[in-house]
């Protein structure tokens, strides 16, 4: 392809990105900027500036404009040469590092002399941040590979900086608060591209520790051409080959024998759990073609093996046989044990003298009247795989491989494929000392990047970039299928006697807030544009890109129905012993139809029986958008303004069959932020999305615009004492977890709550997993059921950011 199609196919690309309906330029990349002085400080206009990439031999040019300032964008980070050279001057040289999405300054002061003369300056380039007011901190190689990380996951060395504070619960963002924000704010990075699970606000893909170039984290007052964040940026940035071969071969090694044992198992003579966790792998890269073609690859392995011992209680096979025969056959359609001898076996007066008496001192009814003597409860301790501090038994491998193509001086791409297959354990996600209900899960994500950075004029610079992520993450049943969950108390979490849990058949035993199956596949996909254009005083940022998201995920919540006997112990006993239960709950298809107002039965509220499950797929659809400015002026070489204005756009949630939206709408158009909030809500409905009158789960949010403001002041002009301050505004996503909940919603789906003597007659306890509603013929009334709504009109969660800092 001659250069003079190449670069008409550049133009179109670039024509191509602009045009699509933009979001943000998120970017991987560093800037190299500064003024060309003489002695006396007069400007240099028109000066030669090359920057050469140390490692790579990569160069780019560029010329001072009319105001001595010159501007190399999207640079990789790593070391290079800045030489300048002018007509009657010296030349000039330096060296600089450029780190991820910050901006080095190196201002060169030409000496009268001849250009075969060099002056080159040893000392660093910049000993403090003079040029924006961006609060951040870089993370080198060295200090990625020397600092210590548990699990050599590159995102734990976060913690390292400044303005940060373990979250809790750790799972969103990259398990951190940055200035106190909620941790799902975090925008998290790699290469530049998204890289968030945005069902869970979470890392998307992990990376081998060998691979990290550098870890970027801004915590405060970042530019416009960083979003979806309201407290901060987490860009971590992958290696390259370079013009020497450079590889690692490595093992990590982490055992038990080198911890202690838990003070619940020592006290219960239990055997401290074994572990192994062993991380082994490589990284290699180098030259293809010497300073044009580049190549770096690095995969690593995991491999834990871990046995913890569960200790909880059990039904003694007496208590068992003393129950009802409705119970008795539970136990013998589900409850089949693997093989366990008890630690113990605890009559009510054990259990008394240990600190619970489990009949609550009751002297009539079931639990009354079984034999205090007589066994109750068994001890028991099984072994599973989990995690007994290495993680979740799992095998797994993690690859990164990318390819740099040094075209010319003004066109440089890559092309990046990652890849994370890890496999867990049946044991890790359920586990159960009826081991048909141990069930684990997988998870297999691909990550697919390209970039290409064209030069079209010394103070013209482009980027485009296109992303595609697919994760996905599948926790399924075990072979014994969709069956009852059975607990002795109700709640949020599992009923414990004398501090031990209780577990009765079913799956998750331990936490009945929970379900199974879950998991599916996100696919992403982002085109972005960045551009970079130097005007006199000004460098002036803008672009975007467009994104579209398909989350197709399967939640079954309340698939398995959930048998609770008691609200709480000795209640549990009783109906347990008569065979009755306190509660049934269960996800059911309502045929179209809504729950009965006011206990009334009529035909829009009978659903025929035998009921069916409802479906638990969604495929949900996300389109989104931004677009932005930056201005970094240059007001004289001391003081620089960074003035900019980002606009963003977070898609609402559609599945791909919209009649299957359903969410609650208030009457009229009041939100929950007008005083007639009370008669709204007492007059609103439920419906599917598309017969409500906005048309969609809620109103979309179009004026979303952030201010990016800040000041960046040289105290002495001497690079070593700057006062940098700004003002931000930072939008958070609403992430799929919270919002995906509205499938719980009638018409097509319910989760029923059935309560004995309050909604509902006595409830026997069944092996039937639609418990009451599960007969062969005729109707009932369709119970009241979980309604999850989002506010129609919700708003656009936003953070306002100030700093100033002294460095």
């Amino acid at each position: 392809m001659s250069n003079l199609k190449f670069n008409q196919f550049l133009r179109f690309v670039t024509v191509l990105f602009g045009a699509a309906g933009l979001i943000c330029a998120q970017t991987e990349t560093g800037q190299i900027a500064g003024t060309v002085n003489d002695p006396s400080g007069a400007i240099v206009a028109n000066a030669n500036i090359s920057i050469r990439s140390v490692a790579s031999g990569t160069e780019r040019t560029t010329v001072s404009n009319g105001s001595g300032i010159y501007l190399v964008a999207n640079l990789e980070p790593g070391e290079y040469q800045v030489i300048v050279t002018s007509q009657g001057f010296n030349t000039f040289e330096a060296r600089v590092t450029v780190t991820v999405g910050t901006k080095s300054e190196v201002n060169a002061t030409l000496k009268v002399g001849q250009t075969s003369n060099v002056v080159e300056v040893t000392e660093s380039a910049v000993q403090v941040n003079a040029e924006t007011q961006t609060i951040q901190q870089t993370l080198s190689t060295q200090q990625v590979l020397q600092l210590p990380t548990l699990t050599r996951n590159p995102y734990a060395l976060v913690v390292t900086s400044g303005n940060v504070s373990e979250d809790d619960p750790a799972a969103r963002g990259v398990g951190v608060a940055i200035n106190g924000l909620r941790s799902e704010g975090t925008n998290v990075l790699l290469d530049g591209v998204a890289n968030n699970n945005e069902f869970n606000a979470s890392v998307g893909q992990l990376t081998p520790l060998d691979s990290v170039q550098e870890v970027g984290v801004i915590t405060n007052n970042f530019t416009a051409e960083y979003g979806r964040a309201d407290s901060g940026i987490v860009n971590v940035t992958t290696k390259t080959g370079t013009n020497a071969f450079h590889g690692t071969a490595y093992e990590f090694l982490r055992v038990s024998d080198l911890a202690s044992n838990t003070f619940e198992n020592n006290a219960t003579d239990v055997a401290k759990p074994h572990y192994t966790r062993n991380q082994f792998g490589y990284s290699f890269g180098g030259p293809i073609k010497k300073n044009k073609l580049f190549f770096f690859s690095d995969t690593e392995w995991t491999r834990v093996r871990s046995i913890a011992n569960i200790t909880t209680l059990i039904p003694d096979p007496a208590l068992i046989a003393a129950a009802a025969p409705n119970v008795q056959s539970i136990f013998s359609t589900y409850g089949k044990l693997g093989g366990i001898t008890p630690i113990s076996v605890l009559s009510r007066n054990a259990l008394t003298a240990l600190g619970q008496d489990p009949c609550g001192g009751a002297t009539t009814g079931g639990c009354a009247s079984y034999n205090p003597g007589a066994p109750m409860f068994d001890l028991v301790s099984y072994a599973t795989p989990s995690d007994s501090g290495a993680g979740v038994p799992q095998n797994t491998y993690n690859s990164i491989n990318r390819v740099d193509y040094n075209l010319s001086d003004k066109t440089q791409m890559f092309a990046e494929y990652s890849l994370y297959s890890e496999y867990d354990f049946a044991g890790g996600v359920s586990n159960s000392p009826y081991p048909a209900y141990n069930t684990g899960q997988t998870n297999f994500n691909n990550v697919v990047i390209a970039s290409i950075t064209h030069t079209f004029s010394p103070t013209f610079v482009s980027q485009s970039k296109v992303d595609f992520n697919r994760f996905n993450n599948l926790e399924p049943l075990s072979s014994a299928g969709v069956v009852p969950r059975f607990f002795l108390g109700s709640g949020q979490t599992a009923t414990a006697i004398a501090g031990y849990n209780v577990s009765l058949p079913g799956y998750l035993p331990a936490d009945p807030a929970n379900g199974i199956p879950f998991g599916g596949p996100q696919n992403f996909g982002q085109a972005y544009q960045d551009f970079s254009w130097t005007k006199g005083s000004h460098a002036i940022r803008f672009g975007g890109s467009a994104t579209y998201l398909r989350d197709n995920r399967t939640f079954a919540a309340y698939e398995q129905g959930i048998e609770a006997f008691g609200q709480t112990v000795p209640q549990g006993i009783d109906n347990f012993l008569a065979g009755d239960l306190y509660s049934f709950q269960a996800a059911i298809y309502p045929q179209g139809k809504y729950p009965c107002v006011a206990g009334v039965q009529t035909p829009a509220c009978t659903i025929a029986l035998p009921v069916g499950p409802p479906t638990f797929e969604r495929s949900n659809r996300y389109r989104e958008g931004a677009a932005y400015v930056q201005d970094s002026w240059k007001v004289n070489r001391r003081l620089t303004l960074n003035l900019g204005v980002r606009w963003e756009y977070f898609g609402v949630q559609h599945n791909v069959n919209d009649n299957l939206d359903s969410n609650f709408y208030f009457a009229g158009t009041t939100s929950i932020y007008n005083p007639g909030i009370f008669a709204s809500v007492a007059n609103g409905k439920v419906m599917p999305a598309p017969q409500s009158s906005i048309g969609e789960l809620w109103a979309p949010s179009k004026t979303n615009f952030s201010p990016r403001v800040g000041f960046a002041w040289d105290v002495f002009g001497d690079g070593k004492t700057s006062f940098r301050g700004g003002y931000s505004i930072g939008y958070q996503r609403n992430f799929g977890n919270v919002t995906y909940n509205v499938l719980f919603n009638p018409p097509n789906y319910a989760v029923v709550d059935l309560i004995s003597g309050s909604n509902f007659g006595t409830i026997p306890a069944t092996t039937a997993n639609f418990g009451p509603l599960s007969g062969t013929s005729g109707s009932a009334a369709l119970p009241a059921s979980e309604l999850r709504a989002v506010n129609p009109r919700i708003p656009q969660a936003y953070a306002h950011l100030f700093s100033t800092s002294l460095e």
